[in-house]
């Protein structure tokens, strides 16, 4: 063979080589995707709260994908060396793995990352109350069924139980904010508001119950969680740096984006007993708002360059957080069944409704955000 067949050859060879790269890659990224769509279906579900679907992480979990990353990125780098130089046998197994272990760390990535509203963590885990028929936790009036039909009802019982159990998981989450502001000497104005606010969940989901009651002809209560004794009040991560994290995201953003799906939803309702929970609701989530706007100002005064940079970080992950979505996936097949018309005039928007309320206040937020931070040494 001459020289210039040899060097034919080998950019052949090398140009083989670039190709099959090029679609390892990509497919590692759809087995990914396919992967996502797993977990998402087999554990979303469980989250049990309508509206966690956003993109910002709790501080445990950022701190295990600083781990994971740096173990994928040498394992990407190891898979690579196998498959350039490596037996066909070791090219295929290191290929094989390479792409289960991207695929479980963007699993867990999205799956953590889908956490949101006031979530309750535990060890890292976000956690939500089970729930059984019983009795205990209704309170308030029934609202009118008369002239809704049964699949309508069922749907909406479904609805009202998943913020029953969403809402609930926010009294511990509260409560261990305040023995957190505690732990930092923070005013009492604070203590007191985040006291409050765990009561607020308790008349939510007394509320919740009732409506799912309502509508459903059963009363439930919530089950047992002794996990909630495992609780870690202690973080690795600097207590001040996660009060500011998550008062931003779950409270600045999402409390506030609650508040206005919940006064939209009170516009929208026929039934006045419905309404005024819709009111109540809408009214008690932008107090939090207002309560995690208030930590960041008492944090600033303290800590202003720790703020600007929390704050100007979780800026730029905002602009790739989607729209929560209106109807948890768990209910999806009873509200296809209910008439649309119905569910509306009993205060359940369809996602387009959501989505133009959630880019409203996502821009709001936004420049909100931007000019708390725009003098950094500023109280």
């Amino acid at each position: 063979m001459s020289e210039k067949q040899k060097d034919k050859s080998k950019n052949n060879d090398e140009f083989k080589h670039i190709i099959w790269l090029a679609l390892f890659v990509a497919f590692n990224f759809l087995i990914a995707y396919i992967f996502l769509e797993f977990l998402y279906n087999q554990f979303m579900i469980r989250d049990s709260h309508n509206h966690h679907n956003g993109v910002i992480s709790s501080e445990e979990a950022k701190e295990r994908f600083y781990y994971i990353s740096t173990a994928v990125m040498v394992w990407s780098a190891i898979v690579i060396i196998l498959y350039l130089k490596g037996s066909k046998i070791i090219r295929i197994i290191g290929w094989v793995y390479s792409v289960l272990a991207l695929g479980v760390v963007q699993g867990f990535i999205s799956i953590v990352d889908a956490m949101l509203g006031r979530p309750l963590r535990i060890k890292g885990k976000y956690v939500v109350a089970d729930i059984e028929e019983g009795e205990g936790w209704s309170e308030g009036e029934s609202p009118n069924i008369s002239g809704l039909d049964e699949d309508t009802c069922a749907a909406l019982e479904a609805l009202w139980l998943q913020n029953a159990r969403g809402e609930y998981a926010g009294i511990p989450a509260f409560s261990r904010i305040s023995i957190q502001l505690a732990s930092l000497g923070a005013p009492a104005k604070l203590i007191q508001w985040s006291h409050k606010a765990a009561m607020d969940e308790i008349k939510h989901t007394s509320l919740c119950f009732a409506m799912a009651e309502g509508y459903g002809k059963r009363a439930y209560k919530v089950k047992p969680m002794p996990e909630l004794l495992d609780i870690e009040l202690k973080s690795k991560t600097n207590i001040i740096q996660v009060l500011i994290e998550e008062s931003v995201v779950d409270g600045c953003l999402l409390e506030m984006f609650f508040s206005d799906v919940a006064s939209e939803s009170a516009r929208e309702c026929n039934d006045l007993v419905v309404k005024k929970v819709f009111e109540q609701i809408a009214e008690d989530e932008k107090s939090h708002a207002d309560f995690s706007w208030e930590i960041l100002k008492w944090a600033k005064k303290s800590e202003p360059y720790l703020v600007y940079s929390v704050v100007k970080g979780i800026i730029t992950e905002l602009n790739n957080c989607k729209c929560p979505r209106a109807v948890h996936k768990e209910c999806d097949e009873l509200v296809s069944k209910a008439g649309k018309n119905k569910l509306l005039k009993n205060g359940i928007l369809p996602q387009e409704r959501w989505s133009e309320i959630w880019q409203k206040r996502l821009s709001v937020t936004k420049q909100q955000l931007e000019k708390m931070i725009e003098n950094k040494i500023a109280a």
